[in-house]
């Protein structure tokens, strides 16, 4: 999570590499860490010391301090909840498959069709996500795979709550 590393990279992680590999959870020590004494009170450009450690740039740094002193998030902290999002589209996409399949086979035809479809789209595409340290950086990629899933969502025409 360093500030030197692409920000999809985060993103990947808590999104689609969670997708595809399935963890139990995800500990991370620390997000805070705020050597910089001063507060970011404009932009773009600051005086905010991104060190979080000696030479280590972000890490444990996923907020700023702002000017009365409350969190402001980094683009890190923002992909990691696009992230979660990716996450969670993925859940609901899950359930509605699983709504569809108990219907056995009182679905008609379309609907096979669509559950087909919807099926296919959770397995993340080895296009995205080979391996946990082998992966693209690109964001058209992963958008394609997300938008999939929202189209599906969608065309379900299902309501449904994240898990």
């Amino acid at each position: 999570m360093f500030v030197e590393y692409p920000a999809i990279e985060g993103r990947l992680l808590m999104g689609a590499m969670t997708a595809k590999q399935r963890p139990d959870g995800f500990l991370y020590y620390e997000i805070s860490i705020w050597n910089s004494q001063k507060p970011i009170t404009s932009g773009p450009f600051t005086d905010w010391d991104p060190r979080s450690w000696t030479t280590y740039n972000g890490d444990g740094s996923w907020t700023c301090v702002g000017a009365d002193g409350t969190p402001l998030p980094t683009i890190r902290l923002e992909n990691f909840r696009d992230g979660l999002e990716d996450y969670a589209y993925v859940l609901m996409l899950e359930k509605i498959v699983r709504q569809q399949e108990a219907k056995g086979d009182s679905l008609t035809a379309e609907a096979r069709q669509w559950l087909t479809e919807a099926q296919e789209a959770l397995k993340v595409p080895q296009t995205l996500v080979q391996s946990m340290t082998e992966y693209s950086r690109d964001p058209g990629t992963l958008y394609a795979w997300r938008n999939h899933i929202a189209d599906l969502i969608e065309q379900s025409g299902c309501e449904v709550d994240i898990p």
